[in-house]
């Protein structure tokens, strides 16, 4: 039986340097009235995850300035190992009798708490130990939730290409969640697209 949804926690990485932006932190781009930062803690947290590990860049004041206090905030010293090393930190930052985590990247703010909930219906419905991931169009997308018994290859993984290469070695044991809208892949790396975000999805 897989683990009740409302124990489950969620990784929120948050510790890029935003260098295709500029030099401004991109979390920080107001959309719908709120940083960028904030939409993915609002669509976890509306889905019933109560523990959330935001893992930041040292030095970043201006973020943990706007993160709420129902959240924890993790500390990445070296944000240029890449986004392996936040997934890592932030696991290793989780309660031990979590049974499962959501790893979501802190620049797609088009997730909602009904792609949330969806995947962690898909989750629980699993046969154990399971992964849940999205797609979009046949590619994956996120937030992808990992079981406990994966943990330890997460926290062993290195550079900047996430947890790509434990879904390939674990693809037998994905549930996937196919959604017809972009929002599970779109995310905002660039000026472009930020402005894209702002003229096709603003609106509520």
């Amino acid at each position: 039986m897989s683990p009740a949804m409302q124990d489950i926690a969620a990784v929120l990485l948050a510790a890029g340097r935003s260098s295709r932006m500029g030099g401004v932190n991109k979390l920080l781009r107001p959309f719908r009235g709120r940083p960028i930062l904030l939409h993915g803690i609002t669509a976890l947290q509306a889905a019933g995850v109560r523990d959330i590990v935001v893992v930041l860049p040292a030095g970043e004041t201006a973020l943990q300035a706007v993160l709420p206090e129902t959240v924890r905030q993790v500390v990445n010293p070296e944000p240029e190992r890449g986004m392996a090393h936040s997934i890592a930190l932030g696991v290793h930052a989780l309660a031990p009798a979590v049974p499962a985590a959501a790893i979501l990247p802190a620049d797609m703010p088009l997730v909602t708490a009904g792609h949330v909930r969806a995947l962690l219906q898909a989750f629980s419905a699993a046969q154990a130990p399971a992964i849940a991931a999205p797609r979009c169009r046949g590619q994956q997308g996120h937030p992808v939730i990992f079981a406990r018994d994966y943990f330890g290859d997460l926290v062993r993984l290195r550079g900047d290409r996430g947890a790509k290469a434990l879904l390939r070695e674990q693809a037998a044991h994905i549930a996937w969640v196919d959604f017809d809208d972009e929002a599970v892949r779109f995310d905002v790396d660039t000026e472009e697209g930020y402005v894209r975000l702002l003229e096709q999805f603003s609106a509520v």
